[in-house]
C-alpha cells in the first residue's frame, strides 16, 4: 500500500518541486511527442549529446508479408542467411511468437543447439553471453521484455563481418522501444545491422497498391519493392496513435492525478489531526515503542480505507473538467 501511495500520488508532484532544476540522462527518450509531453509536464528542455564513439550501425531494407506463415518464413530465411557470417538476434512481440519462430527455424533445418530462446524478464540473456560470447551461426530469439537493456557480448571477429544482426519482427508501440530494440547491436563502437520483418494488414495495402493485378510471382516482388514505403506508413500511423494517447493523457489523466494529489494532501492533514487530537492522548501512559506501533497500525488502516474510498469515487473524479 505504501509503495502504491508513493508511486501514484507523489512522483509527479515530487519532480515538479524541482521546477527548472530537474536533470536526467537517457539513451532512448522517444519521439518528439513524448519529449513535448515531458516538457509540458515538468517544464524542461532537451539536448542531444554526442556518443563517446562513432556509431557503426547500418539499417538493412525492410521486409513485409501479408500472411502469418509467410512472415515466419521470411524471418527464418533471413536469420539463416545472416547467421552464415555473424550471430542474429530476433526480437519478438510476445512469447507465442518466440515459440513459432523457433519451430520455423527447426523446420528449415537449423540445429536446435544453435538457437537460444529467452522469453521472459527473468531469463538472464546477458549473463549467458558474457560467459560465452555469441558467434557465427548463433540465432537468439527474445521477447522485447526478455532482451530489454541487455548487452549481448559477441566474438571479437564478428565485427569484421558486420557485427550482430537484429531482426525486429513487429512494430513497437513507440519510437523509444524501437530504438531500444535496435540498440542491442552496434554497442560501444562495435559494428551492427538491423531490419524490420513485419506482417501487415493485407486488405489495406493490397487495394492501396493494386497488387491484385500482378501474377503471384510478380506480386511478391512488388511487395518487396514496397516494403520500406509500407513500413513508413505503419510508423506514421503508430506515431499518430501515440500523439493521440499523450494528448488524452495530458488532458484527462494528468488532471485526474492533480485532483488525487490534492485529495491525498487533505487526507494527510486529516490523518495528522485525528492522530494528534484523538489517538495520541490515549497512549500518554504507554511506552514510546508501544505508542509508535499502535499509530503505525492506525495509519495503515486509514490508508486502506481511504484507498477504497478513492476507488469508489473514481468515476466522479473522471467527470471533472
Amino acid at each position: 500500500m505504501e509503495s502504491w501511495f508513493s508511486s501514484v500520488f507523489r512522483i509527479k508532484a515530487f519532480f515538479q518541486r524541482y521546477k527548472q532544476r530537474l536533470y536526467g540522462l537517457t539513451g532512448t527518450l522517444g519521439s518528439e511527442n513524448s519529449q513535448s509531453f515531458l516538457s509540458d509536464l515538468y517544464h524542461v528542455q532537451f539536448a542531444d549529446l554526442p556518443t563517446s564513439r562513432k556509431k557503426s550501425y547500418f539499417q538493412l531494407p525492410s521486409k513485409v508479408s501479408f500472411e502469418y506463415g509467410d512472415w515466419l518464413d521470411l524471418i527464418a530465411k533471413e536469420s539463416i542467411e545472416q547467421a552464415r557470417e555473424r550471430p542474429v538476434l530476433v526480437i519478438c512481440e510476445n512469447v507465442e511468437a518466440t515459440e513459432n519462430i523457433w519451430n520455423e527455424l527447426i523446420r528449415h533445418g537449423v540445429p536446435p543447439h544453435r538457437i537460444e530462446k529467452y522469453r521472459r524478464d527473468g531469463d538472464n540473456v546477458e549473463e549467458r553471453f558474457r560467459q560465452q560470447p555469441a558467434t557465427v551461426g548463433d540465432i537468439i530469439i527474445v521477447t522485447n521484455k526478455g532482451g530489454r537493456g541487455t548487452d549481448i557480448h559477441v566474438d571479437s571477429h564478428v565485427n569484421s563481418n558486420g557485427g550482430m544482426h537484429v531482426i525486429l519482427s513487429y512494430l513497437p508501440e513507440n519510437v523509444r522501444v524501437e530504438e531500444q530494440a535496435f540498440g542491442r547491436t552496434a554497442r560501444n563502437g562495435a559494428a551492427g545491422t538491423g531490419q524490420f520483418i513485419l506482417q501487415v494488414e493485407k486488405s489495406i495495402y493490397e487495394n492501396m497498391y493494386e497488387l491484385n493485378q500482378y501474377p503471384d510471382n510478380q506480386r511478391q516482388k512488388k511487395l518487396e519493392d514496397l516494403s520500406d514505403i509500407i513500413l513508413e506508413r505503419e510508423k506514421i500511423q503508430r506515431d499518430n496513435k501515440e500523439a493521440a494517447r499523450l494528448s488524452d493523457l495530458k488532458q484527462k489523466s494528468i488532471l485526474r492525478l492533480e485532483v488525487e494529489e490534492e485529495l491525498f494532501d487533505k487526507f494527510n492533514q486529516f490523518k495528522k489531526k485525528i492522530s494528534k487530537e484523538i489517538f495520541e492522548p490515549l497512549f500518554t501512559d504507554r511506552s514510546e515503542k508501544s505508542k509508535e506501533k499502535f499509530l503505525e497500525v492506525f495509519e495503515n488502516i486509514l490508508k486502506n480505507r481511504w484507498a477504497f474510498w478513492l476507488d469508489k469515487v473514481k468515476n466522479s473524479i473522471d467527470d471533472i473538467e
